[in-house]
């Protein structure tokens, strides 16, 4: 069927996404919303809470380089966020080791 699908037993139609364009040739393909996942900074309330260690602990360890944390703000005083993927893969390393 040309201009769109058909789905199940209903006369329903969709239309394709990019009816009359050659998909292979489009310079900038969309990303697929189904597979595309945005991950979002954590504070540092949540990335202790995560942990279930203490926040004091988590802005030690953020601060001297032991786990893995992005600083916002120059000077002294900095602000930490922290992605929980990153989190998750430097516990795992570590369980590994021990």
């Amino acid at each position: 069927m040309a201009g769109g699908t058909q789905l199940g037993s209903e006369a329903e139609m969709i239309p394709d996404q990019f009816e009359g364009e050659d998909r292979m040739s489009s310079p900038n393909p969309l990303p697929n919303p189904m597979t595309t996942v945005a991950e979002f900074f954590v504070d540092s309330n949540e990335a202790a809470s995560f942990l279930k260690i203490n926040r004091r602990t988590l802005l030690q360890w953020a601060r001297s380089g032991v786990l893995p944390a992005h600083p916002l703000g120059s000077g002294s005083r900095k602000s930490w966020r922290f992605l929980l993927s990153e989190l998750r893969s430097w516990l795992r390393a570590r369980i590994a080791v021990n």
